[in-house]
């Protein structure tokens, strides 16, 4: 397999707001992955990526593939303005917990929706790509059958309530524990993470389509590997290539939103002055500062946005932007791995924190804290850590959800802030059962 051969035909067609509807109905189950990207907070979706056909790559493929362009043909000027042109899919889940490990898929077949020019691109990537194949595509995905495009859930599963996989007694104790070890030295801070299960009668495309329904986060997506599927609505990206610029974000300290502009404004400024959320943020920072550096090109990383809130569904969050050139020996894949897994999931020192979650969790946690996401043939990067997220296998549907354990942390609020984090995916998931 050569870069050569992989050559890029594109062809658009224009459609209304049902049609896009329909496209997303149609497409979204004949999928290995779905992305949808918008700037979050509820603005509108900008683009949606189905990967119509992908093949199961190696590390070493994938990253040879992506350090070039492949030849290309039939690129019109809209086309030129969708960010991911085709490339390699990346899904790196945390640990095992009864996923795969890292899968790279090598997309041949792709849908993208560009939402704001309401135009569908298919888009074939291989030798044998010509605009024949597109238009097959395209008529294909016409012609599914809304019964077929539209799974209903199943009412032969009793709906049962999420369980907690820690007691609070269990939880004070590793709180206690990770605070005795920062007392000691050995860290700073910890991610500290629950786990929530239950049955449900809901399929993942539907939780999906809730999710983008609600549009409350940049990254809305769905993946399926040979066990689960994953679905999730991350407010965070983890790394953004576009040319030589780097780009991370990092958040920390999370707030309901309240029920009036008023409360939502008087919550935000408290957040603002919280000496524990802002220490715990400073915290992350230093070391995603520490992670880029090592792969910039003259060690220099620039701070465009040093603090602000965003209000992203029923939360808002502490954010901070970080940019870097990166050094022109290291692959697109490569400064992807160097930033794995996040500090912002695992805590500070990132090494250090790795192996206190792994003591004081005793278990796997999956996608949980992964990463997912996009590299393309031209070398950009567009990835998102896995948060806000859930699995699904079979009809037992799984999700992790954590906060960063200092000194300073109380458990009963830690609990809470993991609860709240929790709340937009159970709602999500009540309603695709027609709860």
């Amino acid at each position: 397999m050569t870069k050569a051969s992989l050559k890029r035909v594109v062809e658009h067609y224009p459609l209304n707001a049902s049609q896009i509807e329909d496209l997303h109905h149609k497409a979204g189950p004949l999928s290995r992955f779905i992305l949808q990207r918008s700037e979050g907070g509820g603005t509108p979706p900008q683009f949606s990526y189905f990967g119509l056909e992908a093949s199961l790559i190696s590390q070493t493929d994938a990253d040879r593939l992506t350090r070039g362009s492949p030849e290309e043909t039939g690129d019109s000027p809209e086309f030129a303005k969708v960010p991911f042109k085709g490339g390699v899919f990346a899904y790196l889940p945390y640990d095992g917990g009864g996923t795969e490990g890292p899968q790279f898929w090598l997309v041949s077949k792709m849908l993208v929706i560009d939402h704001v020019n309401a135009i569908a691109f298919i888009v074939v990537s291989g030798a044998g790509a010509n605009s024949t194949i597109c238009q097959e595509i395209f008529d294909e995905l016409v012609r599914v059958p809304n019964a077929v495009a539209r799974p209903a859930a199943t009412d032969a599963i009793e709906r049962a309530e999420w369980a907690v996989d820690v007691s609070m007694e269990e939880y004070v104790g590793r709180i206690g524990e990770i605070q005795s070890r920062i007392g000691q030295g050995e860290l700073q801070q910890a991610i500290l993470s629950v786990g929530l299960s239950k049955r449900t009668n809901a399929t993942a495309e539907a939780v999906f389509d809730v999710m983008r329904q609600r549009n409350s986060s940049p990254h809305i997506f769905l993946v399926r590997d040979e066990h689960t599927t994953l679905i999730g609505a991350s407010p965070a990206m983890h790394l953004r290539k576009t040319g030589s610029l780097l780009t991370v974000e990092t958040d920390a300290g999370t707030r309901r939103i309240g029920d009036t502009e008023e409360a939502t404004q008087a919550i935000m400024q408290e957040l603002l002055s919280s000496a524990k959320d802002l220490e715990e943020q400073k915290m992350i920072v230093d070391e995603t500062i520490v992670d880029l550096k090592a792969i910039a090109a003259d060690g220099k990383v620039n701070m465009p946005i040093e603090l602000e809130v965003r209000k992203l569904g029923s939360v808002m969050h502490l954010f901070t932007v970080l940019e870097a050139e990166i050094k022109s020996d290291l692959s697109p894949l490569g400064a992807v791995l160097s930033c794995f897994p996040p500090s912002a999931v695992t805590g500070a020192p990132r090494r250090d924190a790795i192996k206190v979650i792994k003591d004081v969790e005793r278990k796997p946690r999956g996608p949980y804290g992964g990463v997912v996401g996009m590299i393309g043939f031209d070398g950009s990067v567009d990835t998102a850590i896995i948060l806000r997220s859930a699995w699904i296998d079979g009809d037992q549907i799984t999700m992790r959800c954590g906060g960063g354990i200092t000194h300073a942390s109380v458990a009963t609020e830690e609990y809470n802030e993991c609860m709240n984090k929790a709340r937009s995916m159970i709602d999500c998931v009540r309603e695709a059962e027609g709860l």
